[in-house]
């Protein structure tokens, strides 16, 4: 365990002075990066394969006591270089303009790509009475004009004695003429002129001592070859960029991103800068974090606990609060939902409904009462791909109950609340009735603005829609429409006779009549009934009107010619009598379905022997009596 400590600091150990290295080399490896007490920093360097390109290589004299550094392309002894500004600080010639001295041109030549800077240096001249004027190619580009105080020797640089003018932009070579403002002036005067750092000339204890200088300190930019695209360019390094050059397109400068120090030009040269170095940077109640390219202050342990505790109980109540408002919410509606649905079962007639079920004889758990959420879900939210019909009833959609029972759920229309207590009544009544060809009513729901019923499915459509579209499969034969005309003759005469008490359907029509899956008849409640208590209608003449046009369906082909029995009249008036019934003796399958054709009305009417209550009946009591 220990040697693994001791081996994991010495690869610390190593890794620090690495990086370490890394950070301080400024250098192509294998190069020099020093010459005296001044550090050359890529692109400059000393040697061969050390710069960028010749016009960055450095020559480093080591013939003076402290070796000097100069420019091997232009011969300028190099003071400094800073690679966060691109500046190069080098000597410049002072120039002299002196009455003894033999005229020779005073030009100062710069190569590309330095220029000097035009913010850092300033044109200063001195002498008495004289303009100095800077000039590149037979241009004037500048100057300042002295004169004379010889009483006045300050510091300062003014116009007298010494004047200054700022730099044009992007100078790289200029010659400096001197005028002669007066010629009453003395003449035995040298006048100078020469550009220098304007932060070294501040820095001066005494101006006119440039008058014995060969040289002074100016400060040049530079740029190197390339192109930049979107403040990136492969001569920039990693975690570098180069800002767009409004003055040219094809000279760039790399800088490190915020946060890096180096040099941008080599490769990894710009080296994150660890802040957490300096002192208090982040005060002294957070502590720093040094972390890629910047640094953060994270709270004392102590406070961050603290804030920390409060922000989660701060947090903790508020869900709380969330959590309340939203439990009342949901109680509040759960409310509101329980008391509308409450009205509504009130104004529905659920109360009404409950008391006759209580009330009423034999199983009083026919009826059931639906939750208006139940039908909700059994509709698929009433659905408009549920609807199976509408009408001037109500609205039948298509539903299936949690038990998987597929039922149509019917929205009634009940327009008046007067209505409420026959609608109560046909509810429970019909919920009684049970019998294979009449729609089965499993129950109701009345929580619902509007009364929904509840009835067993019969999925093949209307006796109307079998008539009109032929199925091949179940074509419609004689025996089918006899079939058809005793069912519901069967169904009609359980609910006149056989029912506890008597219903009236009166609204018998092929389009009432539904067929279930195997093609029987099944007469449907789904339209509202008019009930009749205590009394006794005769419906046999309906009935009979019904079964006559049922069973006298014929094909458009006519291909039956009778059908009737041999010798017995087929018609009577408008209507066909086919078999099993017949007009007169001997024609029927039964007395009981014999008729009797009244040819004293116009159109000759049928009428049932065996019916009590109509004209038949009548003629039944005459045979009877009848000897012959």
């Amino acid at each position: 365990m220990a040697i693994q400590l001791v081996l994991q600091i010495i690869l610390g150990l190593l890794l620090i002075r690495q990086a370490s290295a890394q950070s301080s080399s400024v250098a192509k490896p294998r190069c020099q990066d020093k010459c005296g007490n001044l550090t050359i920093s890529y692109p400059f360097g000393i040697g061969t394969n050390c710069s960028a390109d010749s016009r960055f290589k450095i020559n480093c004299n080591t013939t003076f006591n402290q070796p000097k550094a100069f420019l091997s392309f232009d011969g300028l002894e190099v003071l400094n270089i800073s690679l966060l500004e691109s500046t190069i600080q080098v000597n410049i010639s002072v120039l002299r303009d002196c009455p003894n001295e033999t005229k020779k041109e005073k030009v100062i030549y710069l190569s590309s790509p330095y220029t000097f800077a035009e913010a850092k240096n300033r044109f200063t001249a001195m002498g008495c009475q004289y303009l100095a004027i800077m000039s590149q190619n037979n241009s004037d580009l500048g100057g300042c004009m002295s004169f004379c105080d010889h009483t006045r020797r300050d510091n300062t640089c003014i116009g007298v004695n010494c004047c200054q003018t700022r730099m044009p932009p992007l100078l790289r070579n200029f010659s400096t003429s001197f005028r002669r403002i007066d010629n009453k002036t003395s003449q035995g005067n040298c006048s100078y002129a020469y550009i220098a750092e304007w932060k070294w000339f501040l820095e001066l204890e005494d101006i006119y001592s440039v008058e014995h200088m060969e040289k002074v300190p100016a400060v040049l930019d530079w740029k190197i070859d390339g192109e930049c695209s979107g403040n990136t360019s492969h001569l920039c390094a990693k975690n570098s960029f180069c800002p767009p050059n409004e003055t040219s397109t094809n000279q760039i400068s790399c800088y490190c991103n915020e946060g890096y120090a180096g040099d941008p030009y080599l490769p990894d040269g710009c080296q994150d800068i660890d802040e957490c170095t300096e002192p208090n940077i982040c005060g002294q109640q957070q502590k720093c974090i040094n972390i890629p390219g910047r640094y953060i202050c994270s709270a004392n342990p102590k406070n961050v606990l603290i804030v920390f505790a409060i922000a989660t109980c701060g947090g903790l109540g508020v869900l709380l609060v969330l959590a309340a408002t939203w439990w009342f919410y949901k109680v509040m509606k759960r409310r509101k939902l329980r008391r509308i649905k409450e009205k509504n079962f009130g104004r529905n007639g659920g109360l009404l409904l409950r008391q006759q079920v209580s009330s009423s004889e034999g199983n009083v758990d026919t009826t059931k009462l639906f939750t208006s959420k139940e039908l909700e879900m059994a509709t698929d939210h009433y659905s408009k791909d549920r609807i199976l019909g509408q009408g001037g009833q109500g609205t039948v959609y298509k539903g299936m109950l949690t038990d998987g029972k597929i039922v149509a759920v019917k929205k009634s229309k009940i327009e008046d609340e007067s209505e409420q207590e026959q609608f109560i009544n046909e509810v429970v009544l019909l919920s009684k009735i049970n019998h294979r060809n009449i729609v089965k009513l499993h129950g109701c729901c009345l929580e619902t603005d509007i009364p929904l019923l509840v009835y067993e499915l019969v999925p093949n459509g209307t006796l109307f829609e079998y008539i009109q579209d032929r199925i091949e499969d179940f074509p419609l034969t004689w025996d089918i429409r006899v079939r058809v005309a005793i069912e519901i003759a069967g169904a009609l005469f359980y609910l006149h006779s056989a029912a506890s008490l008597p219903i009236y359907h009166r609204d018998i029509k092929s389009s009432n009549i539904l067929l279930d899956e195997k093609y029987r008849e099944n007469i449907t409640t789904v339209c509202r009934i008019a009930c009749q208590y205590g009394t006794k209608m005769a419906m046999h003449l309906v009935l009979l009107q019904m079964i006559l046009e049922i069973v006298s369906m014929q094909e458009t082909s006519a291909r039956v010619s009778s059908i009737a029995m041999p010798e017995c009249p087929e018609r009577c008036g408008d209507v066909t009598i086919p078999y099993p019934f017949g007009i007169g003796e001997n024609c029927s399958l039964d007395w009981r379905i014999e008729i009797y054709c009244d040819r004293t009305l116009n159109p000759p009417k049928p009428f049932l022997y065996y019916s009590e209550l109509d004209r038949g009946a009548e003629y039944i009591s005459t045979r009877r009596n009848d000897p012959g």
